[in-house]
């Protein structure tokens, strides 16, 4: 409203005194004084620039590099999520286990944020953190105990191992694999034969 006030006072003041000069800088005062009221705006509503979570991340501990400081500014359109890693371990595990994101291939940490309202910051860190690994192999990790799962059903009877491993989210048999072995140390079908031991 100001701005568009401003604006007008431009061509008032050259109907006033039409001397090239007067306008010249009446124009130069009109930008200084838009470009000093949008600075100022902004300097006490950094969320127009940031998004509502700047507020809140500013709150919080500043991580450290060695000796130096990094401020991370926070920049998402998602809700922010407040309570302890208690409260996101549990909001987490429950939408895991009733959703099963997790079994649709080629999901990302930024789908489990959009369903979740958490930042994908918050939700990368806490898994980091708390599981040990990064969202893709959080991620195997629950693929892997669903395809466990089959197979202690003995679904692996009736369907080819591929067939699992894209049941259980898996991009395809090679992925499946490597992600398995890399988890039980041992490759499915060698998980299989002792499962059949164990069972005899």
């Amino acid at each position: 409203m100001f701005s568009q006030f401003l604006l007008m006072v431009t061509p008032a003041f050259f109907l006033v005194n039409r001397t090239s000069l007067s306008v010249l800088m009446a124009m130069d005062i009109t930008g200084l004084v838009m470009l000093s009221v949008q600075m100022y705006y902004l300097l006490f509503h950094p969320e127009v620039l940031y998004g509502d979570g700047f507020r809140n991340s500013s709150r919080l501990p500043l991580p450290r590099i060695g000796n130096a400081i990094v401020r991370i500014v926070e920049k998402t359109t998602t809700t922010r999520v407040t309570g302890g890693i208690e409260e996101l371990t549990a909001r987490l595990n429950e939408h895991m286990v009733n959703n099963r994101s997790y079994l649709r291939p080629g999901y990302k940490l930024r789908d489990l944020a959009e369903e979740t309202g958490i930042s994908m910051a918050r939700l990368s860190g806490h898994i980091n953190k708390n599981h040990g690994t990064n969202f893709s192999g959080y991620l195997n990790e629950l693929r892997i105990g669903h395809a466990i799962g089959k197979m202690r059903d003995n679904e692996h009877r009736m369907k080819t191992l591929e067939a699992i491993a894209e049941e259980s989210g898996f991009q395809n048999r090679i992925t499946f694999i490597r992600a398995f072995k890399k988890s039980k140390g041992m490759i499915p079908s060698r998980f299989l034969e002792e499962n059949a031991e164990k069972k005899e």
